[in-house]
């Protein structure tokens, strides 16, 4: 019997859990922020899948746009 890596572990996994956390948190943005979908979607696809999963955690406390601007600005990985 093959034994398959847990999909977090996959590079596909992790893009498709990306997708479907960016979908769901674009959703929750809209509804409190009014920032349609599209622009959301696009700050977040920077993000890795594990400051996601915080972000998602977060989302209820922060209280501004600017607010979520600063704390997804603050968390994008370096590149070097």
């Amino acid at each position: 019997m093959v034994k398959l890596p847990p999909i977090r572990e996959t590079v596909a996994g992790r893009e498709w859990i990306q997708e479907g956390q960016i979908s769901v948190l674009s959703g929750l943005i809209e509804a409190k922020f009014g920032i349609p979908k599209s622009m959301s979607s696009k700050s977040l696809e920077d993000l890795t899948v594990e400051t996601l999963d915080e972000l998602s955690e977060e989302i209820l406390k922060i209280d501004s746009a600017d607010e979520l601007a600063s704390w997804i600005e603050e968390h994008i990985p370096k590149r070097d």
